[in-house]
Formats: structure tokens, sequence, C-alpha cells
């Protein structure tokens, strides 16, 4: 190994045992289990090699992601079509923040559905991509000061989905029931503190 390349590798940089490429750090994904926390190889021959292996097994990745859809609907409270919609709605989200900064997200669920995690809009988060990568298959626990819980967000979501009246299922009645008693509190906690300035 000549002494340019030594230097690349103090300065941040790793050298892919695939394509044998001198790379940025930003280059490879997170692996938890080696010394500076990232793959052997680059992302690009990551790619290139989980494309040929389902290639070779295509049967195994359909009855993988069928496995998933099955425990993901299995684990699905209330409407499925509206978890669907807040799903794409987080999925959205993180493209046009993706376009501000450069910085790919992610969906998570806060509890994995590998641990028994619910597929709702309660169990979202945006991550970026290297920090879901390093959460993996855990769960995070209500407390864990990493969580990204956004109540706005996810008020503004079911308030989109009712006023699109895409379903009329009794969750769905039931949510636009607790939206409008909420507002409702809201109004009446402002109308009080007004009474209140005003003497």
């Amino acid at each position: 190994m000549d002494a340019e390349v030594q230097k690349k590798l103090k300065d941040g940089y790793k050298r892919c045992s695939t394509c044998k490429r001198t790379k940025p750090l930003s280059d490879f994904n997170y692996r938890r289990d080696t010394p500076d926390n990232k793959q052997y190889h680059c992302a690009a021959c990551g790619i290139k090699r989980n494309a040929k292996y389902y290639a070779e097994r295509p049967q195994e990745a359909i009855d993988r992601r069928a496995a998933r859809d099955e425990r993901k609907a299995e684990q699905t409270p209330g409407c499925p079509a509206f978890a669907e919609y807040a799903y794409g709605f987080y999925k959205n989200e993180g493209k046009l923040l993706y376009l501000k900064d450069g910085i790919p997200r992610e969906v998570d669920h806060i509890v994995s559905i590998a641990d028994g995690g619910y597929h709702h809009i309660d169990n979202f988060q945006l991550l970026t991509k290297s920090e879901n990568r390093r959460k993996g298959a855990d769960s995070w626990s209500p407390d864990d000061p990493r969580l990204k819980p956004n109540k706005a967000f996810q008020e503004l979501i079911k308030r989109r989905w009712l006023q699109e009246d895409r379903c009329r299922c009794e969750h769905c009645q039931a949510m636009a029931r607790d939206i409008i008693e909420t507002r409702e509190r809201r109004r009446a906690r402002q109308r009080e503190r007004m009474e209140d300035r005003l003497g």
C-alpha cells in the first residue's frame, strides 16, 4: 500500500473490499460489529451484490416481502387505508426535506415490526438514513431521548385524511370525533385565557 493511500485511510477514507477503491467513509453503510462501524464494502458494491443475490433467488425475495407484508397487515390496528396514507405522507415529507438539505431520510417504526410494533401513525417517525441503519430492528422505549415524535405533523395528516373523505369506517369516524373534541377543548381554553386577561 503506497503512502498516499495510507494517508487517505487516516483522513476518513476506507478501502472497499470488493472494488478495491479507496473512498470516503460516507460511501460506506453502517455496520455495528466492525471497528469503525462501517461495512467492509462500499454502498455501491453492496447494491450490486444484493441485486445479484436476489436475481439468482427471485422466489426468496418474493417470499421475504410477502412475509413482511403479512406481518405488517396483522399488526395494523384500525383502518389499514389510513395507515398506508400516513406512511406515504411521512415518505413524501422525507423527500421534501431531502430536496432542502440533501440528507436522505426514512420512515421508521419506533417499536419495530419484528418486535411486535404496530404499523400505525403513532409508531412512525422520520429518521435520517444513517440513524435508521444504526437503529436496525431495535425498538426504542417511549422515554428514549432519541425519539422524534411530531404530534403537530400527525394531526395535520389526520385532518388531511378526513378532509379528503377517503374512508367512512368506524375507526375514521372515531378519529374525526376525537379531532373535533380536541379542537373544541383548545378553543374553550383559549376563550378562558382571553376572559382572564380581560378581567
